[in-house]
């Protein structure tokens, strides 16, 4: 039973201990990815979140949503990708 309490006791101080060092590492990168302008690491796991990347993600949104009914209405949309690709 003593084992049990001293594996439970171990398993809350290690939660308590990390998430304040979660809490600052996810602020810190949050805080990088802001500083950055013209963001274009996708890899970064706060790319979607920054200001400066609201329009190219709501552009490759756009692009998905005519993706689907391209695949839902079986018509061929690619003048219209082709359009919107230009406007860049």
């Amino acid at each position: 039973m003593e084992v049990i309490n001293t594996l439970g006791s171990l398993i809350v101080i290690l939660f308590l201990i990390s998430m304040p060092v979660y809490w600052v590492w996810a602020g810190y990168h949050s805080i990088r990815c802001q500083k950055k302008s013209n963001c274009t690491n996708r890899k970064c796991t706060y790319w979607g979140m920054c200001e400066h990347n609201a329009l190219e993600k709501q552009r490759e949104q756009l692009l998905w949503r005519m993706e689907m009914a391209e695949a839902y209405s079986g018509e061929d949309l690619s003048e219209l990708k082709e359009i919107f690709n230009k406007q860049d």
